[in-house]
């Protein structure tokens, strides 16, 4: 995501170039600004990162389902072939939950610009996911761009074992998170294609949501005092970087090339630091935007060699 679960029905480029305009890049970079909120949610919750991300998804399922029921009306589904669509939902969920989940609990242990840089590096590991699963050939560019950016991830990550303060560990559980988006997108390829995309995207958030929420009481958690504060900060998850930030990139993903989407939404690191300094008094280190020029270089060399451009990444 994350910020998670960007335009998973989009991932085909468009029939020709589409130009963008003032708006539509004024609209992309207030995508991204929504986006880069996620981890500010995260930090500011009291929540156990389990109960969060169910109550962040089940709030955005809701917010959106009247566009999945104005589809369903739509393409007169009912009865078993609604249940089919549902169930083709489900092992997306399971990605999505455990992405989710993982990257809750991993943006509160490093700091804010680390976890969002992170988060954001699926189009790197995209290609390599993507032979894995759909076995699409991954060329010699996006070899080179992969090794560039993953020595700048490596380097950011070393600085928190230096630092022996936890955002180490913070950072791994932030790449793990990411890793499983990137099955998560190449699983939507496959599962979404050809349907529509809020009749695709609005089960596999609320299956997602169950699931976090039915893991938090397998697990015995118990259930965090309810306060007007945190109900907020839910909502604000919900509404703000996984239907306003997600929506835009899924608009922007139809008006601009893929890879000026995927470009623009590095800025996420800096929307994010700025944040984090004015709301928590963290301060980026120089060397945290050294190694994201670093990252960034390496992440346009794959994007420019990607024969398709890849999904926008979340939060």
């Amino acid at each position: 995501m994350s910020e998670t679960a960007p335009a998973i029905l989009d991932y085909a480029p468009p029939a020709k170039p589409l130009s963008g305009t003032a708006g539509q890049y004024l609209l992309l970079n207030l995508g991204v600004f929504a986006c880069a909120t996620s981890v500010l949610f995260l930090k500011a919750a009291t929540t156990h990162p389990m109960i969060v991300s169910s109550m962040r998804l089940l709030i955005a399922a809701a917010v959106l389902s009247p566009l999945m029921v104005r589809d369903m009306i739509r393409s007169k589904l009912a009865g078993p072939m609604l249940a089919r669509e549902f169930y083709r939902a489900l092992p997306a969920a399971i990605l999505l939950a455990v992405h989710m989940m993982l990257w809750s609990a991993g943006a509160r242990m490093t700091p804010a610009a680390h976890a969002t840089l992170i988060v954001n590096l699926s189009p790197v590991a995209l290609p390599f996911v993507m032979f894995l699963v759909n076995r699409e050939r991954i060329n010699q560019k996006e070899i080179i761009g992969t090794t560039i950016a993953m020595s700048g991830v490596i380097a950011l990550m070393g600085q928190g074992i230096r630092l022996n303060d936890g955002s180490f560990h913070g950072d791994i559980i932030c790449f793990v998170s990411m890793l499983i988006f990137c099955f998560y997108l190449a699983l939507g390829r496959r599962a979404g294609a050809g349907r529509s995309l809020w009749m695709y995207v609005v089960p596999v958030y609320g299956f997602a949501g169950l699931i976090c929420l039915a893991t938090a009481f397998a697990v015995r958690l118990p259930w965090p005092v309810v306060t007007q504060p945190e109900v907020l900060r839910w909502i604000g998850l919900g509404l703000v970087p996984t239907v306003i930030g997600h929506s835009i990139f899924n608009h922007s993903i139809k008006h601009l090339r893929g890879q000026t989407v995927s470009t623009i939404n590095l800025s996420q690191v800096i929307y994010a630091g700025v944040l984090a300094y004015v709301i928590f008094g963290e301060i980026p280190p120089i060397r945290l935007y050294v190694m994201a020029a670093v990252i960034a270089v390496g992440v346009l060399i794959v994007i420019r060699a990607s024969p398709l451009p890849p999904a926008a990444p979340e939060e």
